[in-house]
């Protein structure tokens, strides 16, 4: 299978990279050899094989989980950036499609971010440019 330029600049985006033109024949070549072992590795042949989960024998030993109370949640809490109600308080950035989402406390901003240098690219490859 062989990937076009515009199935690269399309995973670019999806991955959030900002490739720059002159990096885009470097990334086609080492995408397509990843995909080339993927299909060495998908047609090898293990009609005779045995199942195997792991390469041995040994299992996970679990725990019961307990709830235990922290009393000193000072010393607990006393490297936070930033602390609300006794516990760490973050930011939280959802991103999807070009726009960023920061929730906090009791508000919401919606942000638009500029288009990264992938996104501009494969905006001229779409103008023809």
């Amino acid at each position: 299978m062989q990937v076009s330029k515009e199935e690269l600049l399309h995973i670019a985006d999806l991955a959030q990279l900002e490739l720059e033109e002159s990096e885009v024949n470097n990334y086609l070549e080492n995408l397509q050899d990843i995909l080339n072992f993927a299909n060495i590795v998908n047609n090898a042949p293990v009609d005779d094989l045995d199942i195997t989960i792991g390469a041995n024998e040994a299992k996970n030993v679990f725990r019961k989980d307990e709830v235990k109370m922290f009393e000193n949640t000072e010393m607990l809490l006393q490297n936070a950036p930033a602390k609300e109600m006794n516990m760490f308080k973050v930011p939280k950035v959802v991103s999807h499609l070009g726009t960023v989402l920061q929730c906090h406390t009791k508000k919401m901003t919606f942000y638009k971010k500029e288009p990264t240098p992938t996104e501009k690219y494969r905006h001229q490859l779409k103008k023809g440019g």
